[in-house]
């Protein structure tokens, strides 16, 4: 890791979704979206269903479901009940595990896709 990137992690009680060092990273926090950057002031928050924007000379895009965020000078750590990496074939995975998924954990799913779906 350089000086110019922060460290980030981003997990959930079943696996690592993302770890490497990035350049910014945009977050849904409960009370709004927020960047953070190298040298970022600390703090813990907690975050909202939405989109995590990752740049890091390339760019990766999450959509979690509602967790936590821990932020320090140069490491950065988000915590989610369920993340997923976007791509071509979210929304069809989203509901693939609605379909499959019982209780509250079907409406985390249904509100990632009712997300998606307004982007």
């Amino acid at each position: 890791m350089t000086e110019n990137n922060l460290k980030l992690n981003i997990s959930t009680p079943d696996q690592e979704i993302f770890a490497g060092d990035i350049a910014s990273a945009n977050i849904p926090g409960s009370e709004g979206e927020f960047t953070i950057l190298p040298g970022h002031i600390s703090f813990i928050t907690t975050l909202q269903t939405g989109i995590i924007t990752v740049e890091f000379g390339g760019k990766k895009q999450f959509i979690l479901h509602d967790g936590f965020a821990s932020v320090s000078k140069n490491e950065a750590f988000i915590i989610s009940e369920n993340c997923f990496e976007i791509n071509h074939n979210i929304k069809q995975t989203l509901r693939d595990l609605f379909a499959k998924t019982e209780g509250q954990n079907r409406k985390v799913f249904q509100d990632m896709i009712e997300f998606l779906d307004k982007i």
